[in-house]
């Protein structure tokens, strides 16, 4: 390739703003002499690092100059590629860069230049908005990419092409990284703003991102970036495979401290050697064998479905590495002292622990768990960390044993870390264990309290505090300490390759003294933290407090991973204040978890019961529609159904008789706020402007939404709060709704958190009178319009009721009654209770050779699909015969959606279409 084709393609992939191509100026010639200068003013941000293709227009020999390095030259020089010295580089905004130079030159003519600077002090790093689809107050789908984009900016060795890696100013690395006998040792992570590869800390750091991984998948699927998560805990593991050369031979280390930290530059640049420390039989290190044991075993319970023979290659290495450290024992740093000084080990008998109860987990194998238990510490804990980890096995044995001596101990920490106990608090609220970095404490036992949260230790209480931990770091105190996050983030982190500007241009100690903003943003690292008074600085040279580290981010995602919300976001996160995250609205794990403990209350068993109460309701309403029949005034019947179906669900649901259906004359407070509140919520939906929640409740339309929101939680509230501590069921006439809700028990033997029995509460009292009333309304509309369909109804219930010699409906009637069902379908056809859903797409879904992408939120409407003529032959008739035997035998199992379909189908749907037969043939029968 020649110079020129090399100059022009340098320049044209160059982003720059201040770049421009200048004029030589200030000529000046003498006896075949030349000297001139280049001179660019700097008016877009400071200059971090430069480059330079100075074009002559004639031959010149001798080049002189003072600013810069010449990289290339053609052979009469009439071409010059020249990069900034280290020390001249950095020009402050409002300044000039001077590129002085001179030469000889023969020839007859004045000699002209020119120079195209090019402004290396930024990159071409494009991130992608990722819009906040769950409405809450941060972000997470964002702040989850952006944490493993950090990583991905810390990988050493090799880097993958094409799409895999996000960071376009980072490059390949350390290539020739090896142990004592020239073992590959590429790959890993780089620890902090260094380039050292610190096992300990690295395996700590995998070892949590995959427990998330593990705990949390849905919260990855639903951001998007689950395949990257993947990705993310893959690098490192690989690495440490590697480092397991041999049975008893572990590498911790790869690089020396010393003169690593001696040099501010990129790695890409390092020359220095990096010299390979192992553990051995003569020189042990339990706790970073265990700590490398315990991250493989997670990850292979991560990948077993995903890449089942890497995950028996790591369940393989971890317990080779376990054994070596539980049978020769000793702290890795009395054996490596080059870790000593910057990650010394207090002990191992925590990753004994550690690694035992892992390997239970993934084995089941009696030994690991008495291991586990044998090398227990009781006692509250400091804090999690790379070199504590006390706290995550009080939660891994609670969970595989429920003994009270892990729960004690899980409650005395959170004692200690909670307000009013050992552990001081800043002004605004953070828990301020230790000055360097007090975010990653504060933030790992955030995690711990999630994760004690979801083992059903104090779950309102522990996910409060740890939510309030993660908030202080996402900018509850007015600014974020995530860089490229949030409002006012950090921009100077104690980050070598961040620092320094792209290349060609060179790095050194004098990127790391300039004050601007670091050229390249490390998108997702969070820094050290603030001061005991909530002070911080944004300097670069402060690694106390704005360094950054792989193993502060792990706690910090797995934290944020936690309250992610994973149900549908869109239209459904403005019914969060209302309904939380009940099963309407939660997603993956939550919800099915919540699925699968609500399922035994729909049992037909549960269901059969409920008849007499549909009976004694439905009795109700009919005096009330005959009082207002008897006037010959014309009345809104939808009322008088919304208070039946209302006190329906209260009596079933949750045994509470409110006689709401004896004030007929008014609309019932719950009922009115219902409605009010629905319409709120269209038109919310419809209005862009009002989705920030700061807009919103400042409307008029946001303080009606709210006080009706009170009303609801006033309503749901009273039969929750009288039987909350009630647990004696033997004496029931029926298990009623509450009743599964409170005493629900999970696979783990966990029950249902206040929080949730209210979330579900405040879900099946909306949903369980508005919509079946809504469809009661409308089938009796459509009757009404057609005579002979009810009277085929009437002769239908009444020649039931002949043969049991009864007027009330049993439970041996309501399958018998056959017509009634096709005209309750159609009904449900024709006026749809629900005219749409919608969904979050959490895969690529390919249809008709397009793509829908992973992340997409999507609305079925379901009212389009039952007035579609392709469909339903006449949609807009009512006609009760589509749903005849014989139709239906032929209808396409998705023409027909009322109560949506899948696995989120209705999960009350055999309650609302007895309810509605018995409603129906109760008002028919009179």
């Amino acid at each position: 390739m020649s110079l020129l084709v090399l100059l022009a393609a340098v320049f044209t992939v160059s982003y720059a703003d201040n770049s421009a191509t200048v004029q030589m100026t200030k000529l000046h010639e003498w006896s075949g002499n030349f000297e001139g200068h280049f001179i660019l003013p700097i008016n877009d941000g400071d200059l971090i690092g430069w480059e330079a293709i100075i074009k002559f227009s004639g031959p010149v020999t001798n080049i002189r100059q003072y600013v810069g390095t010449v990289k290339r030259s053609s052979k009469d020089n009439t071409l010059i590629l020249m990069i900034n010295k280290p020390d001249k580089g950095i020009v402050k905004q409002g300044g000039s860069l001077d590129i002085q130079i001179g030469g000889n030159y023969a020839g007859s003519t004045p000699l002209t230049a020119t120079a195209d600077i090019v402004d290396l002090s930024h990159d071409t790093q494009t991130v992608p908005t990722v819009p906040n689809t769950d409405g809450t107050k941060y972000n997470y789908d964002e702040v989850l990419m952006k944490s493993i984009m950090f990583y991905e900016a810390q990988r050493s060795g090799k880097l993958p092409a094409g799409t895999k890696t996000r960071i376009p100013w980072r490059g390949d690395s350390a290539l020739k990284d090896q142990g004592d006998n020239g073992e590959d040792l590429t790959g890993g992570w780089y620890d902090a703003g260094d380039h050292v590869k610190f096992g300990f800390p690295m395996a700590a750091s995998t070892t949590i991102l995959a427990w998330s991984l593990l705990e949390y998948k849905d919260a990855y699927e639903a951001s998007g970036q689950l395949d990257y998560m993947y990705d993310c805990i893959r690098w490192p593991l690989e690495w440490m495979l590697k480092c397991h050369t041999k049975p008893n031979e572990l590498y911790v280390q790869v690089g020396d401290p010393g003169p690593d930290h001696g040099y501010w530059g990129r790695p890409e640049d390092m020359t220095m050697a990096r010299p390979a420390y192992k553990l051995t039989t003569s020189k042990p290190g339990s706790d970073a064998a265990a700590e490398y044991a315990a991250a493989m075993t997670v990850s292979s319970l991560v990948f077993k479905d995903k890449d089942p023979a890497f995950s028996q290659k790591l369940l393989t290495h971890a317990k080779q590495l376990y054994d070596f450290a539980e049978q020769y024992k000793g702290k890795y740093s009395d054996s490596v002292q080059k870790a000593a000084g910057y990650y010394r080990s207090n002990k191992y008998e925590d990753e004994l622990v550690w690694g035992a109860a892992w390997l239970y987990k993934a084995t089941n194998e009696s030994k690991y768990l008495k291991l586990a238990e044998q090398y227990y510490e009781t006692g509250p804990d400091w804090g999690q960390s790379w070199d504590d980890k006390f706290s995550g096995n009080m939660i891994m044995l609670y969970r595989l044993t429920k003994k009270d001596i892990y729960k004690n101990d899980i409650e005395a920490t959170f004692t200690d870390w909670m307000p009013g106990g050992t552990v001081p608090y800043t002004p605004k609220g953070l828990a301020y264990r230790l000055q360097w970095a007090p975010l990653r404490y504060a933030i790992n036992m955030a995690f711990m309290a999630f994760l004690a949260a979801d083992s059903g230790l104090h779950a309102d209480e522990y996910r409060a505090w740890g939510k309030k931990q993660v908030g202080y770091a996402l900018g509850d105190t007015g600014h974020s300490y995530v860089v490229g996050y949030g409002v006012n983030p950090p921009q100077r982190p104690h980050h070598r390759s961040s620092s320094c500007p792209s290349r060609p241009a060179p790095c050194s100690f004098a990127d790391q003294q300039q004050s601007g903003p670091n050229p390249h943003v490390l998108y997702g690292a969070l820094v050290g933290g603030p001061s005991k008074s909530d002070t911080y600085t944004d300097d670069r040279k402060d690694y106390v407090s704005n360094e950054v580290a792989c193993d502060y981010n792990a706690g910090f995602q797995a934290a944020v991973a936690d309250p992610k919300p994973t149900g549908f976001g869109g239209v459904y996160r403005h019914a969060l204040p209302w309904l939380g995250e009940g099963l309407l609205i939660a997603g993956g794990s939550r919800w099915a978890r919540s699925r699968r403990l609500l399922t035994p209350a729909f049992h037909f068993d549960i269901l059969k019961p409920y008849i007499a109460v549909y009976n004694d309701c439905a009795g109700q309403l009919s005096k009330n529609i005959e009082r207002f029949a008897n006037t010959d005034a014309s009345f809104e019947v939808f009322n008088l159904v919304c208070l039946c179906t209302l006190d329906i669900i209260l009596r079933c649901a949750f045994s509470y008789e409110t006689n709401c259906q004896e004030n007929s004359g008014e609309v019932h407070p719950y009922v009115k706020a219902v409605n009010e509140i629905a319409v709120t919520w269209s038109r919310r939906n419809r209005m862009p402007w009002l989705f920030p929640d700061f807009i919103f409740y400042r409307t008029e339309e946001g303080k009606r939404f709210s006080r009706n929101l009170s009303v609801c939680t006033r309503g749901s509230g009273g039969r929750h709060r009288q039987t909350e501590k009630y647990t004696d069921l033997t004496n029931r006439k029926f298990l009623d709704f509450l009743d599964i809700l409170l005493t629900a028990k999970d696979e783990d033997g966990n029950g249902l958190t206040k929080t949730e029995i209210r979330n579900e509460v405040d879900t099946f009292l909306f949903e369980g009178h508005d919509t079946t009333a809504s469809a009661i309304s409308w089938i009796l509309y459509s009757l009404a319009e057609f005579p002979e369909y009810q009277t085929r109804c009437q002769q239908e219930i009444d020649t039931i009721l002949k043969q049991n010699g009864n007027t009330e409906i049993q439970w041996e009637d309501v399958s018998k009654l056959e017509y009634l069902t096709q005209c309750i379908k159609e009904g449900m056809r024709l006026h749809v209770p629900v005219p749409f859903i919608a969904r979050t797409t959490t895969k690529d879904i390919v249809f008709d050779g397009h793509t829908l992408p992973a992340g997409n939120f999507c609305t079925c409407h379901i009212w389009n699909l039952h007035h579609n003529p392709e469909v339903w032959k006449g949609p807009e008739t009512y006609d009760p015969n589509r749903f005849s035997k014989e139709n239906l035998a032929q209808m396409d199992s998705f023409a027909f959606l009322p109560f949506s379909a899948g696995p989120r189908n209705c999960i009350g749907q055999h309650f609302a279409m007895n309810e509605e037969k018995v409603v129906l043939a109760k008002l028919l029968s009179k």
